[in-house]
């Protein structure tokens, strides 16, 4: 097998994992992160630019966030963009800057928290199965071009398959160890 390198697929589906874990680092319940808008696309003279290069971001007391924008000409923008990314913040307009508080976390608010942490959860799973399916079609190609035989490739896809589903469980825990965190409170 020497067509099929295990740590290749591995390497692969932990970056996805690891972009999970940075993406729902900004669900964290206990106290606010910058993370939670800094990822935010801003209209900014016709470009999509992130909010955290047209401002500063900072974080005030444990939920809420001052942002001081380099331009103030932006701020409705900004504000729409908070606004519609379906966070529940609310924001303060004080003189120069925004201030964005993480309202209290109600049963509401932790079923909608709960939400946006599934769909990043899914996200990743069809990120993992996107590389399992790179991974099989570049085995079906060697296959018919005759390099590895019929039974090698059920091999692989075994062993891909496998490590799919161990990925796939590590999704879940994840998951569910959020969830866990989210209505312990």
């Amino acid at each position: 097998m020497e067509n099929f390198n295990e740590n290749d697929v591995k390497k692969k589906m932990d970056k996805c994992i690891s972009s999970c874990q940075t993406n729902i680092v900004k669900y964290n319940i206990n106290h606010v992160n910058t993370k939670l808008i800094s990822d935010l696309s801003i209209d900014y003279y016709g470009n999509k630019i992130s909010l955290y290069k047209i401002s500063r971001i900072i974080i005030e007391s444990s939920n809420s966030l001052r942002i001081s924008l380099f331009d103030n000409s932006i701020k409705k923008s900004v504000k729409k963009c908070i606004y519609l990314s379906k966070l529940d913040l609310n924001i303060i307009d004080d003189k120069n800057d925004l201030i964005v508080y993480l309202p209290l976390l109600t049963k509401d608010r932790k079923i909608k928290i709960l939400k946006l942490l599934k769909n990043e959860i899914e996200l990743s799973k069809i990120s993992i199965r996107s590389v399992r399916r790179e991974f099989k079609n570049k085995f079906k190609l060697l296959l018919k071009n005759k390099v590895i035989s019929k039974d090698e490739e059920i091999y692989i896809n075994s062993k891909l398959q496998k490590i799919t589903e161990l990925y796939i469980k590590k999704l879940e825990v994840i998951l569910t160890n959020k969830k866990n965190i989210l209505f312990s409170n």
